[in-house]
């Protein structure tokens, strides 16, 4: 069920929601930051929500480069996640995050367990090793470590139906206010709180749960 920020979660569990996109910079170097609120949340539900950074962008590589060689040498000096820069020099890629997001959501309809772990996954064949991050091979080849066969995976990520499923995640994000990847919310007590908004540590995040009453152990 998707609600807005001022809406009652009637009957929801308390739920962990992480609102980000695998080509945003930030949420690579979030990655280790969440992991570790993920570990003192383990009792709690996790859920993923697709913001579409740069959902059907136009803009190629070459004409950002500047920009994000930029960006990302300060992601990198901020978080120490390790980062490639020779995509940068392929001038006609275009930097469209709809198809990484777009495969995140068929994973999580095929794998529902495997989900963040393939979110992770795909981060790292962007950022680290540079893999395509709009080609339907690099998607469906990372399917296949998490035991999902090529040729299904291609069937689900090309269906209408996960197509409407990631532009639903993009509108819930939307919805939700959220002005910077990543972010983290919450229901709590059948209402739902944000707990951050774009990068943030992970001892600021739990110091938030805490204070909002989840019984956090560290």
């Amino acid at each position: 069920m998707f609600l807005s920020i001022n809406e009652k979660a009637s009957g929801q569990k308390d739920t962990l929601f992480y609102i980000g996109d695998p080509m945003c910079s930030w949420c690579y170097g979030f990655s280790s930051e969440l992991d570790k609120v993920k570990s003192v949340m383990s009792d709690i539900p996790f859920k993923i929500i697709l913001g579409g950074l740069r959902a059907n962008g136009t803009e190629t590589f070459g004409e950002l480069k500047e920009f994000l060689s930029e960006h990302w040498r300060e992601v990198h000096l901020n978080t120490k996640q390790p980062f490639s820069y020779t995509i940068l020099n392929d001038e006609n890629l275009i930097y469209n995050t709809e198809p990484a997001c777009r495969a995140v959501v068929a994973v999580r309809s095929l794998k529902p367990e495997a989900e963040y772990l393939y979110f992770k996954e795909l981060q790292s064949a962007f950022y680290e090793k540079n893999d395509d991050p709009t080609s339907l091979k690099t998607f469906s080849s990372l399917a296949t470590k998490f035991g999902i066969e090529e040729s299904k995976f291609e069937k689900y990520y090309n269906s209408p139906v996960i197509i409407n499923e990631t532009e639903r995640d993009f509108r819930y994000a939307y919805t939700l206010g959220v002005q910077g990847f990543p972010s983290i919310m919450v229901i709590k007590d059948n209402k739902l709180h944000k707990i951050s908004n774009g990068y943030t540590t992970a001892q600021q995040i739990i110091h938030k749960l805490k204070m909002i009453g989840f019984p956090i152990q560290e």
